[in-house]
C-alpha cells in the first residue's frame, strides 16, 4: 500500500509539473492549478460559498468526476481508477 501511494503521489506531482510548464496558462491559472493540487479551500476571487462549492466539486469522490475544475491536475481517468 505504501508503494502504491508513493507511486500515485509521484504521478500527481508529474502531472502538476507538466501543467505548470504549459505556456498557454496565465499566472492566475497556474495559481489555481497549484491550489487545486493542494486541495485548497480558497481560490482567488471566490466568496465563501463559491469556495465551498468548488471544494466539493473538486474533492467529492463522485461529484468531482463530473464537476471538477477543468484545470484540476487530477483528471477523470485518475478519478475513475480511484473509484474502483
Amino acid at each position: 500500500d505504501d508503494d502504491e501511494l508513493m507511486l500515485h503521489n509521484m504521478q500527481i506531482a508529474d502531472t502538476l509539473r507538466l501543467m505548470m510548464a504549459r505556456q498557454d496558462l496565465t499566472e492566475d491559472e497556474k495559481v489555481i492549478v497549484q491550489r487545486l493540487a493542494m486541495k485548497s479551500f480558497h481560490l482567488p476571487g471566490n466568496t465563501f460559498w463559491e469556495d465551498w462549492v468548488q471544494f466539493v466539486c473538486n474533492n467529492h469522490i463522485i461529484i468531482s468526476f463530473c464537476f471538477a475544475h477543468p484545470l484540476h491536475p487530477f483528471k477523470k481517468r485518475e478519478r475513475l481508477i480511484n473509484l474502483m
